[in-house]
């Protein structure tokens, strides 16, 4: 696994850790952890650790294939636990993984009664200058209740659930979350979380009516150019299929596949 690979999954398992312990609901397993938030859609995930699955004894982070490849009583043992607390938990969950891109191999996890909800694919780039601003928009860093319950409405209209105003509140402080503004008009929602010398693009959005105009990429670039002066190295994020020509033509390089998994009957 490559360097900026590690940043990636590093910067995104930290970004749900750090709010699940806001609620203290991080749950640690020894192969796995997950955290389920009362009364919200996000992140409520589970996802491999990095350390403690043990294959030829060298903790690492794994791919779907790897475990699949691994012995057959971890992976039976490790997929059926994992199973087992999807389905007694009361808050549904979505089991993250990340994999190469030529990885074909579903039949475990399909096996154990989970569907494939979405795919993101893992991006990053690595910058050393400025990229140039028009200046047609502008960032607010949420800080206060109002604007906070603005940010949680205006989310779904790109991403189709709901982040709810109490997570912003009681984690903005290590998480940045903005509006987008054109003027004075709210358009879109945007993350960001750091790590190290890392700057995490998360929920980047723009409401349907002001979208193929351009706004996503100056968000990107105001995201971007802050970083430098902070300092950073960095970017990662995860894409859609579909929204990944945009971090393309930036520079950004494809890292990896990331696979969402519910139960079948939460599909």
């Amino acid at each position: 696994m490559t360097t900026n690979q590690k940043y990636n999954i590093n910067n995104l398992i930290s970004l749900w850790k750090t709010v699940a312990q806001a609620f203290q609901n991080y749950i640690e397993q020894k192969s796995f952890s997950y955290c389920p938030i009362l009364d919200s859609e996000w992140p409520n995930r589970i996802w491999l650790n990095e350390r403690n699955l043990s294959i030829n004894s060298q903790p690492r982070f794994y791919t779907i294939k790897q475990v699949l490849d691994a012995d057959e009583n971890i992976k039976e043992k490790v997929f059926q636990t994992i199973a087992e607390v999807m389905k007694d938990s009361k808050i549904p969950l979505s089991l993250s993984y990340w994999s190469d891109f030529e990885n074909t191999q579903h039949s475990v996890i399909e096996k154990i009664g989970l569907v494939k909800k979405s795919e993101q694919i893992g991006m990053s780039l690595v910058f050393d200058q400025k990229f140039e601003s028009i200046n047609r928009i502008s960032l607010k860093r949420i800080d206060n209740e109002n604007e906070a319950m603005l940010w949680s409405d205006i989310y779904p209209q790109s991403f189709g659930y709901k982040i709810s105003s109490e997570i912003l509140m009681r984690t903005k402080q290590p998480i940045s979350y903005y509006l987008v503004y054109l003027g004075q008009k709210p358009i879109g929602t945007v993350i960001t979380y750091e790590t190290r010398s890392v700057i995490g693009i998360h929920g980047l959005g723009i409401i349907p009516e002001f979208r193929k105009q351009g706004f996503a990429e100056e968000v990107m670039v105001l995201l971007i150019n802050g970083a430098i002066d902070k300092k950073i190295k960095t970017a990662t994020l995860q894409s859609s299929r579909l929204g990944k020509n945009i971090y393309l033509k930036m520079g950004f390089k494809e890292d990896f596949l990331m696979t969402n998994y519910v139960l079948a009957t939460t599909k």
